[in-house]
Order: structure tokens, then C-alpha cells, then sequence
């Protein structure tokens, strides 16, 4: 999995390099045109859309949004994809058997680019990885967080870690002592 500008994108190992799994959610007409541009299909996208040029591929065609579109769905659906706003200079892309995914032309340029440049090798995925926030509040027990616990022992556990130390403490203490009375103290310690 992969995030670029927002979009979350999954990608499938090739010999020839990495490429979009198709998704068959709202980002479908765009992966489905990344897939034309890496294999070379389109190789004049990013310069047609640089222009403010349609293109067009068999099922597949992206275009300059034109004044009069109506854009309620594609605000709302870019929300939920990225959770931004939509903003201004839009491109649609679209399958012929799907509805259009409006995107903002500099995320299209992005997204085709890095794309090239995935396929090309001289990026990899993992430096397009989506960032997981460090957070200083495990979101568990520290043995099952993702975010590791950086304080020794976990704040939760502290109390119970000092009552361990001390008992262990003790417990050493009274071995020392030896004879019948230091094992009947260190197995009190034990079962305690």
C-alpha cells in the first residue's frame, strides 16, 4: 500500500516493475489509467494533461473539467477518499463502465509521475508507505502496540514492576540468609 497526495493506492509486484492492483472502489477509472500510462499505452498523458488536453485510451479517458460539470459527488467522494477539499482546476477520469473521478490536475500529474518513476525503479514503495503517526499514549498493552513503548517499564505496569523488583530484592536478601529459616522466608516470598 501506497499514498500519494492523499490516495491510497494498492500495488502488485511485476518483473518489469510495481503496478496498480485495478480497484474496484472510486479510484477504479484512476488505476485503470495508470495502468495504460506504465505500460506505455499513454505515453503522452502527463504532457496532454500539462496542456489541458483530453486523452483517451480504449476504455479509459481523462479530461479537462469544463465550467458547467456538476461536481457535488466528486467534492463529496474526494472527501472521503483523501479527507481534503477538492479545490480548483479539476481533470475527470473516467472508464467507459464506471462514473468519473474528478482529481485535482497537479494530484493527476503527481500520481502519474510517481507511477513512471515506480515502474522505472528509481523510487520504491516503501518511500511512498502511508506514515503511521507516533503517538506517546500506547493504544494497549505495550506488548501488542504498534508504536513501540519507548519508557521502561510501560506506565501502566509500573507499579506492579516495582512490587516485583522489591519482592525480588528480598528474595535475595533472604537466600543469603541460608538454613531452614531463609527457605521457609524465600517460599513465603515465592507464593507470595
Amino acid at each position: 500500500m501506497i499514498e500519494i497526495a492523499g490516495l491510497r493506492f494498492r500495488l502488485w509486484p511485476t518483473p518489469d516493475g510495481w503496478i496498480p492492483l485495478t480497484d474496484k472502489g472510486a479510484i477504479e477509472p484512476l488505476t485503470v489509467l495508470l495502468d495504460a500510462v506504465i505500460h506505455s499505452d499513454l505515453p503522452d498523458l502527463i504532457d496532454a494533461v500539462e496542456n489541458g488536453r483530453d486523452i483517451e485510451y480504449q476504455t479509459v479517458y481523462a479530461w479537462p473539467s469544463a465550467p458547467g460539470d456538476d461536481l457535488r459527488m466528486a467534492v463529496e467522494t474526494w472527501r472521503e477518499l483523501t479527507g481534503s477539499e477538492l479545490g480548483d482546476e479539476l481533470y475527470g477520469v473516467q472508464t467507459r463502465w464506471g462514473s468519473p473521478l474528478y482529481v485535482p490536475r497537479a494530484v493527476l500529474l503527481e500520481v502519474a509521475r510517481t507511477f513512471v518513476a515506480l515502474r522505472a525503479g528509481t523510487i520504491t514503495p516503501s518511500d511512498l508507505a502511508p506514515r503511521v503517526p507516533e503517538s506517546t499514549e500506547p493504544p494497549g498493552p505495550w506488548l501488542f502496540c504498534r508504536v513501540p513503548v519507548r519508557e521502561e517499564p510501560h506506565p501502566d505496569e509500573e507499579s506492579m514492576m516495582r512490587s516485583v523488583e522489591s519482592d525480588a530484592v528480598e528474595d535475595d536478601r533472604v537466600a543469603s540468609l541460608g538454613g531452614a529459616a531463609g527457605a521457609a522466608k524465600r517460599r513465603f516470598l515465592l507464593i507470595h
